[in-house]
């Protein structure tokens, strides 16, 4: 026998979890027992002929008893002859986006939670510019020894006052060499006076020759001085000259008498003059230019090195470059200013800050708003930080312009011998900054470790399904629904659609956005998933949802990706601050709606039953029956052989979504008789 089944069904909607769509056949055996009285079931049963059946025709074979008011023995057979198996929610399933997205089964997941903190970028560092080797440039010009004198023929025998004695005259001493309009001399400066004898003759005990000295300026008015000193076989003196002002020429002014001796001898002296322990207490109007043609005497003062300085600055791993913002950075060059001086100034002849990608000059240097001697500034507006090296190096030098400068340095001298300068400053807040998101362990980004599904499609699912939808909107309203058991499109029913849904934190500034592509060609799905600052650290709810017609005519894969980017520019950072970013209770939604069934695969469905090896006579056989009743047993036969097909359908509501289901067939029958005839 040959069985030929075709069945088709239309669009399903809102279906339940169906059983199973199953072709099935039965045949009726009848036995006519004519007006005998013989209980068959003693020699007949059901459980020898099923086995007979299920021999030819397979074990998912059934027989069954079918009582009848009628005296025949009836028999039911059952066999399924086609399953059509309807759970799609199981196939969705299957196809393991939500192990992937949720980290379910050893798969890595999208969930994160990442901290980015900017580190504090202040400093301030001070350094001593130290004037030694100017203020030992200028007392060597400020302070000009006298030229030695001679006194010869200095008699004895005649007392004699000192204008008469020859060559003790006043004479006039530049005495700092027009480099200054005056010096004041420090506590302990001395003009150190030697009176040497020069000739061989001794002096008689009885000559004396004492000496006073003053020190006067262009108007006769003493400044300093001695009195009275006994030079008669040399002597050495000192003229204490600590505090007192010389001004560019002074005048050396010898006095004293001879007394005593012998008339007609005479002795001859040499007086030498040399500042000791001469330091500037205060030079007024400096003047470097010697005023001669030769240059080289001009007081010139060497260039001062900056102390080399290190500010130190580590960056996190996962930050990249970072532009400084308007306002958001600078450095300052500062210094106090010092009592007594004026006409002063320092020049920047080399400045050097570098690293980190900063590489800044004496050019970039800007005028500062301090009033001290230095005030320098060094904008960093618009400069851009790198990960490159450890820390920020500051170098550079500085010269000093003193002339026509009044310098103080104390009554002692040692006062304002340096220059403090301070360097501080620092980066309050960035512009922009590149976040490498691909350098964070866990989070998956478009090339590294992005999560990427790509799996067949159940054979189940491509056979029966054509097309698959996840809703429909109503009016351009933007909100999709879903359709109720009888079909009909319900605005009460919203559909959560096809794509991830999730909760996350974004506590940087608004305006940083951090995106996380989804992308599905099966299910149309190219969004994104915008994780939005917020500046707080408030959990809020975040989704990447399509409402895709999903035709698996297309394909017989399901694809689906979801990464960050690899590297993201934020804005607006301030420094010192930590930010928050992550995603958590991710999860897939598969809302799906209606579901195309397509049967036209199933074609036709071919049955061959083979009865061939059932013989009834044989079962009818038994030495315990008499032999009149055993001839009218072999007169028994198959009163009729009817087949039944039909469709068994899923109980609830999808029975009456399928509808009515037609079934074609074509029965062809053949048999053999007891005679061996066909």
């Amino acid at each position: 026998m040959l069985l030929v089944c075709e069945a088709s069904c239309g669009n399903l909607f809102n279906m339940q979890i169906p059983q199973s769509v199953s072709v099935k056949t039965s045949a009726e055996y009848t036995v006519p027992l004519g007006n005998a009285d013989f209980d068959l079931t003693e020699i007949l049963n059901k459980e020898d002929l099923l086995a007979q059946l299920r021999a030819s025709m397979g074990s998912d074979l059934d027989l069954y008893e079918y009582i009848t008011n009628e005296d025949v023995l009836t028999f039911v057979l059952h066999k399924n002859l086609y399953n059509v198996p309807f759970d799609f929610s199981q196939y969705l399933g299957n196809l393991n986006f939500t192990d992937a997205i949720e980290g379910n089964s050893g798969m890595s997941g999208i969930t994160f939670n990442q901290s980015i903190e900017l580190p504090t970028v202040s400093f301030n560092e001070t350094m001593d510019i130290n004037f030694d080797d100017m203020i030992t440039t200028l007392e060597t010009n400020a302070f000009a020894n006298p030229e030695d004198v001679t006194l010869n023929d200095i008699p004895e025998g005649t007392d004699l006052s000192l204008d008469a004695i020859p060559g003790l005259t006043t004479f006039t001493v530049a005495v700092h060499n027009g480099y200054a309009d005056s010096v004041k001399c420090a506590s302990g400066t001395k003009l150190h006076v030697t009176v040497t004898k020069t000739d061989s003759t001794p002096a008689d005990s009885n000559f004396n020759f004492l000496l006073s000295i003053s020190i006067k300026n262009s108007s006769g008015n003493t400044i300093a001085g001695i009195s009275n000193v006994n030079v008669t076989n040399g002597s050495e003196f000192d003229i204490e000259l600590g505090g007192k002002t010389l001004p560019q020429d002074i005048l050396i002014s010898p006095s004293g008498s001879v007394s005593g001796g012998n008339v007609g001898t005479t002795h001859n002296y040499t007086m030498s003059y040399e500042f000791e322990n001469a330091h500037l207490s205060r030079i007024e109007g400096i003047h470097t230019d010697a005023g001669t043609v030769d240059t080289s005497d001009d007081i010139s003062i060497s260039p001062i090195s900056i102390p080399a300085m290190s500010i130190p600055l580590s960056l996190p791993a996962i930050v990249g470059d970072m532009i400084i913002a308007a306002d958001g950075g600078a450095i300052n060059i500062s210094s106090s200013s010092l009592s007594g001086w004026s006409g002063f100034s320092v020049n920047f002849d080399s400045f050097s800050l570098t690293g980190h990608g900063l590489n800044l000059d004496e050019s970039d240097l800007t005028a500062g708003s301090g009033s001290g001697l230095i005030s320098k500034k060094l904008d960093l507006s618009g400069q851009t930080l790198t990960q490159a090296g450890s820390d920020i190096s500051v170098s550079g030098s500085v010269s000093l312009d003193v002339d026509g400068a009044t310098l103080d340095f104390g009554s002692n001298g040692t006062s304002n011998k340096k220059l403090t300068i301070t360097i501080d400053g620092g980066i309050t807040k960035l512009a922009s900054a590149v976040i490498n998101l691909n350098s964070i362990d866990g989070v998956p980004t478009e090339n590294h470790d992005p999560i990427v599904v790509n799996q067949a499609l159940p054979a189940e699912l491509t056979q029966y399904v054509s097309k698959i939808t996840f809703g429909e909107q109503q009016g351009g309203t933007g909100t999709y629904y879903k359709h109720n058991t009888e079909g009909n499109l319900d605005t009460n029913i919203a559909s959560e659609g096809f794509g991830i849904r999730a909760k996350y934190v974004n506590s940087l500034p608004a305006g940083n956005n951090i995106p996380i592509y989804v992308k599905s060609t099966l299910f149309g799905m190219d969004g994104t998933i915008n994780l939005t600052g917020s500046g707080s650290n408030a959990q809020k709810d975040t989704s990447c949802i399509n409402y895709p017609t999903v035709d698996l005519h297309d394909g017989d894969s399901a694809d689906f990706s979801i990464y960050l980017p690899d590297s993201v520019t934020l804005t607006n950072l301030q420094m010192g601050s930590t930010y928050t970013m992550g995603l958590s209770d991710v999860h897939l939604s598969c809302d799906w709606d209606t579901v195309a069934v397509d049967l036209t695969s199933v074609g036709d469905v071919p049955l061959n039953m083979d009865l061939s090896d059932i013989d009834i006579h044989q079962l009818l056989s038994s030495p315990e029956i008499p032999s009149f009743v055993q001839d009218m047993i072999d007169s028994v036969e198959i009163d009729s052989l009817p087949v039944y097909l039909y469709a068994k359908k899923p109980s609830g509501s999808l029975a009456s979504l399928l509808g009515a289901i037609d079934i074609n067939a074509n029965i062809n029958l053949s048999y053999t008789d007891k005679n061996g005839g066909s």
